[in-house]
């Protein structure tokens, strides 16, 4: 799936995670998601991964405002969020293209 992250800007995205009966039960596991130009790059960023209501499958992806703005907007990026098990097996969620919408204005102050 592919992603448009603003530049400069707070990014938040939920997921639902299902599984064959319903939502997936997220107790002990844990989340991790990375952001590089390419597969094998230097790390760019890391997503901030949360789960909440761990029984009923829902978690959150993030990156704050100054995270973003650094991320650089030429060419697509790539991104990956892995499900870590408390077993330790490993299931990819997501994968795909970000794209960074660059900003026009860099600060906002009153």
């Amino acid at each position: 799936m592919d992603l448009t992250i603003q530049q400069g800007t707070d990014f938040v995205m939920g997921i639902s995670i299902n599984g064959a009966s319903g939502a997936f039960s997220l107790t002990g596991c844990s989340l991790a998601g990375q952001i590089r130009a390419d597969h094998g790059e230097p790390l760019l960023a890391s997503f901030v991964c949360t789960t909440s209501g761990t029984s009923a499958g829902y978690a959150t992806i993030s990156l704050p405002n100054s995270v973003t703005s650094v991320l650089p907007s030429v060419g697509p990026l790539a991104y990956d969020l892995l499900l870590i098990r408390s077993d330790a097996n490993q299931l990819r969620l997501l994968e795909g293209a970000i794209i960074i919408d660059p900003s026009i204005t860099y600060s906002a102050t009153p």
